[in-house]
């Protein structure tokens, strides 16, 4: 429990840095009054994402893999979640199917696949440092 009050403010800070970087280094924007928005818009993602949708995938690869190994089974597995919890937002904010291909849904996709990054690491590394013979 204590690894997630340290995993869920990093993983937060992850996807808005993730989401900040995908759009200046992609589309050569900023954010300008709207960093507010997206650090709730990231932390609502989140908190609703890691009951719903990380957290039983990474409990279901660690007793489908009989452990932690391999390891990056974990992230991978959290990033590709991330897809959830932007098709959350994408239909929340009225975007249809298509939505989910649109440009917005990109850099969130970006921003919850490193939310699932770190919170993967952070799921498995305790276990796989544990579990060492």
């Amino acid at each position: 429990m204590i690894r997630f009050v340290v995993l869920v403010p990093l993983a937060w800070a992850a996807g808005v840095g993730a989401h900040l970087s995908g759009l200046y280094l992609i589309w050569g924007q900023t954010v300008r009054g709207e960093l507010g928005a997206l650090m709730i818009w990231c932390l609502l993602g989140l908190l609703i994402g890691l009951p719903v949708v990380y957290l039983p995938i990474m409990v279901g690869l660690r007793r489908w893999l009989r452990g932690y190994r391999p390891i990056l089974a974990f992230p991978a597995g959290a990033a590709l979640a991330g897809v959830f919890p932007t098709a959350l937002l994408v239909f929340v904010w009225g975007g249809g199917l298509r939505g989910l291909v649109s440009p917005e849904a990109g850099l969130l996709y970006l921003m919850f696949g490193a939310v699932g990054v770190v919170l993967g690491l952070g799921f498995a590394w305790p276990g796989r440092v544990a579990s060492r013979p």
